[in-house]
């Protein structure tokens, strides 16, 4: 399954939400995506896309938002796993123009060569080759996600048994099923976070490894920030343009 249909919920998706609200800084990484994403829309009329993961929605709306002209006669759809993240995704007021979907990633019902572009963000359980399946010949896969420090590094470090979450893999995948033009983007930025911003963090990402218990989570946290409220700590998300 993908990785919101068993994790997020109507009371973690509160909670994330109300998080992103109070944010104080971001890494600019998925400004950079939706750069990306409206560059290959000017380049490919008429268009169809798909969010993969698409949880609440946000980023194939954001696509809307900034290519609305664009996009008037195109297909939009995301995908996710969770009934109660489509639920979400459909309550906001912009969102009749996208069809959202409860699917699973990795095993779509779509037909071969169906979409223009295919996005992604965050979404770790993702298969290339159901991607590649879908992808219309000449089209693009866009995905965003965090490396093995899951945008905390400090904090990851200390950890046992670390999912590790890599871009060269899932580019060596991408090369096996025959994607060109691959294009593999790494970030290390030093971010201001305080001690409460890495606790919600922990608590409403589907970050931590599995086995790793949520005390351990918070002495890991303590530990790191000792008696200071906010320190730097690094993210490492990275970028994979693709085209079949």
């Amino acid at each position: 399954m993908s990785n919101s249909g068993k994790y997020y919920g109507l009371k973690r998706e509160n909670k994330r939400l109300s998080f992103f609200k109070a944010y104080t800084n971001n890494d600019n990484v998925t400004n950079e995506m939706l750069d990306i994403i409206e560059k290959k829309i000017t380049e490919t009329q008429p268009i169809s896309i798909l969010d993969l993961g698409t949880g609440n929605g946000y980023l194939i709306r954001e696509v809307l938002r900034r290519n609305k002209n664009a996009l008037k006669s195109s297909t939009l759809i995301g995908i996710d796993s969770s009934s109660v993240m489509i639920e979400i995704a459909n309550n906001y007021l912009d969102a009749e123009a996208i069809e959202f979907i409860e699917m699973d990633n990795n095993r779509t019902k779509f037909q071969n060569d169906y979409f223009d572009i295919i996005i992604a963000k965050a979404v770790s359980n993702i298969s290339t080759t159901e991607v590649y399946r879908i992808l219309k010949t000449g089209g693009w896969f866009i995905y965003k996600e965090y490396g093995p420090g899951r945008g905390i590094v400090e904090i990851m470090t200390s950890m046992r048994k670390r999912r590790v979450h890599s871009g060269d893999r899932i580019v060596d995948d991408m090369k096996r099923m025959g994607f060109g033009n691959i294009e593999l983007r790494k970030f290390y930025i030093p971010l201001s976070r305080t001690r409460d911003e890495v606790r919600a963090i922990t608590d409403t990402m589907r970050i931590l490894p599995y086995g790793i218990t949520r005390d351990k989570v918070t002495r890991a946290i303590d530990e790191y920030y000792r008696e200071k409220s906010w320190k730097i700590i690094h993210s490492d998300p990275y970028l994979i343009i693709g085209q079949k």
